[in-house]
């Protein structure tokens, strides 16, 4: 009878395939002919800005869908961080604009290239919309620091 069993074993292990790793692909890099902004803007705690934009490759149109954060890191045009600081009690010092695109691929913090937001309004009123017009800046900065 253990010897039925372990035959019966053998063979549903042999029969069951394996785990297969699904992997998802993109039309990007330096294929990228054009984006158009598409933004759309939904205020968010903390200054939180959703931006949508479309992107084409010549043949193959990708729609983009990030955040834009209103943040206390200073830094340069196209500066890259993996988390930023958001100060959710005094807004004031939330006047640097950070990118983040979250599909199809999640990218790390990306600091677009414009003159910083003298205050957190300012900052707000342009963040999505400089983030969602994706210059290649952003752009290529977005693309180069993709994570799971």
């Amino acid at each position: 009878m253990k010897k039925h069993l372990l035959i019966a074993g053998l063979i549903c292990v042999a029969t069951i395939p394996p785990a297969i790793a699904v992997t998802k692909c993109v039309a990007f890099g330096d294929n990228i002919v054009s984006c158009e902004n598409n933004t759309a803007i939904s205020l968010g705690t903390g200054g939180a800005i959703d931006w949508y934009a479309t992107c084409n490759t010549g043949t193959t149109t990708v729609d983009l869908v990030g955040v834009g954060v209103c943040a206390a890191n200073e830094g340069q045009a196209g500066d890259v961080l993996e988390n930023i600081s958001v100060n959710s009690s005094i807004t004031s010092s939330n006047k640097y604009c950070w990118c983040k695109m979250i599909s199809p691929a999640v990218s790390q913090w990306v600091r677009p290239p414009y003159s910083s937001s003298t205050t957190y309004a300012a900052c707000i009123n342009q963040c999505a919309r400089v983030c969602g017009g994706v210059d290649n800046t952003i752009r290529n900065a977005l693309f180069s620091n993709l994570s799971d």
